[in-house]
This record gives C-alpha cells, structure tokens and sequence, in this order.
C-alpha cells in the first residue's frame, strides 16, 4: 500500500509559488530582450526560450501541463470515491476528469490551434475573433456549463464560490487574452516583435495559472472537508478514503456531498 499525505493550504501555497515565479520570469526575459535590446548572445543565453510563457516544451508548459494533470488527478479520486459509495454525479467527476486529462496534453500539444487555419479559411475572421478556436470553445464551454448547472448546485457553498472564481479566472486568460491577442495581429504585421504584446500574452498564462490553482484548491477543499489533511491510498478500496463518511450521502457542516 502507497499513502500519499498532503495539506491543501501547503499545495496551493506551492503551486501559487510556481504561478508568480513563472510569470516574473517570462516577463523579465520579454522586457530584457525588447526593452533593454539584448537580443544577442544566443537569444539571452537560451533563457528566451527556457522561460518564453508563449513557447512549448519549456518550464512553464510544462508546470501549466502538470498542474492541469494535478487537478485531473484529484477529479479521478472524487469520482472514485463516488462511485465506491455509490453517490450521485459520479459521472460529472470522470467527465471533468477526463476534460482535464486532455487540457493537461493540450497544454503541451497546442492541439486547438490545429483548428484556427480551417476555421479561419472558412469564416475569415478578424479582430478578437482573430484565432478562430475560440468560437468552438466558448460554445463547447455552454454546454458543458448547462449540463453542470444541477451539479454545482449540490456543492458546499465555498466550494461552489471557488469553482465559479477559477472558470471566471481562467478563461478571462484563455479566451479574453486570446480576443485581445487577436485585435494586435490583425493590425500589426509581426505582433511577437513588441513588447506590450508579450506582455498581454503574459498575462493570458498568469491568468490561466491561476484559474488551475484555484481550481485545484477548490477540489481539495472538497475533498478534506474545511481543511482536513487528505489521506489517498493506493489499494483496493475496501474502506473509505479519510474525509468522507462511510456511507449515505456525504454532508458537511454545510450540507455539501461529493
């Protein structure tokens, strides 16, 4: 048996650490490189490319990628938990798990930018509808939103208030960096060239770090029930896991379940 042990103030505290580092950093590298000039030396040493916030296969892609498998992983373990206590919405967490699992590849594939050409040679658009993937998503983002409307309902209050506040961040990065993204390029021929465009592209990632971090302190909270330190063993679940009662609907002081 495996035992994973963890406080949910200290991930989070981690977590926000890496968010602000990454974003400090990324923005210090755009500001040396457009505003101090100091494009040579190998494109400031391959730092440019280390920490670019708009590159793949780099270090924040790679914390954006883990952090989104993260919060996958605890979607997985509400959902089984659910299920082995045979609660209602066990299907809402395998499907939000399964949501996340592929933003986590998509993080590091850009696979919805593979859509914006296609999309683009048919609709031609310009201005905040510039990167055409966008269109797709939002309309994916309300369906999937009305199917989940009775489920956020069922949740503890502060966790429903968390996961309200993490969508409203992340795609204020995702979607509302990509329309203002999208007005530079269509008037300004090499956008990627100046400076105050990197850094609404900075901000974009910012955001969507957050969103994730607050998301992912909301699924703890409703996993540890009010701060308590989650126990996840890996065996046969022949016992509950610690934090949820063993049988019946799941209320907290709150009146909340999973």
């Amino acid at each position: 048996m495996v035992r994973l042990e963890f406080r949910p103030r200290y991930v989070t505290i981690l977590l926000l650490t890496f968010v602000v580092a990454l974003t400090l950093a990324g923005v210090a590298v755009q500001i040396s490189e457009h505003a101090l000039s100091f494009r040579g030396h190998e494109r400031l040493l391959g730092l440019r490319r280390l920490l670019d916030l708009d590159e793949e296969a780099n270090v924040p892609s790679l914390y954006s990628s883990f952090a989104l498998l993260w919060c996958a992983f605890l979607l997985a373990g509400i959902a089984v938990v659910a299920r082995h206590m045979r609660l209602r919405y066990q299907r809402h967490w395998v499907a939000l798990a399964a949501i996340f699992l592929y933003l986590s590849f998509d993080e590091g594939a850009r696979i919805h930018e593979s859509a914006i050409d296609p999309l683009r040679s048919v609709f031609s658009p310009e201005g905040i509808w510039y990167y055409a993937w966008i269109v797709p998503a939002l309309a994916a983002v309300f369906v999937i939103g009305m199917a989940y409307l009775r489920f956020l309902g069922h949740l503890q209050p502060s966790v429903r208030l968390l996961f309200a506040a993490a969508f409203f961040v992340y795609m204020l990065g995702a979607v509302g960096g990509e329309m203002v993204e999208g007005l530079f390029a269509t008037q300004v021929s090499d956008p990627h060239d100046r400076l105050d465009f990197n850094l609404v592209i900075a901000l974009e990632e910012f955001l969507e770090m957050m969103g994730v971090a607050i998301f992912s302190h909301a699924l703890m909270s409703h996993l540890t029930f009010n701060g308590r330190e989650v126990r996840l063993s890996i065996e046969k679940l022949s016992h509950p896991v610690s934090g949820f009662p063993e049988s019946g609907s799941v209320p907290d002081r709150a009146g909340a379940e999973v």
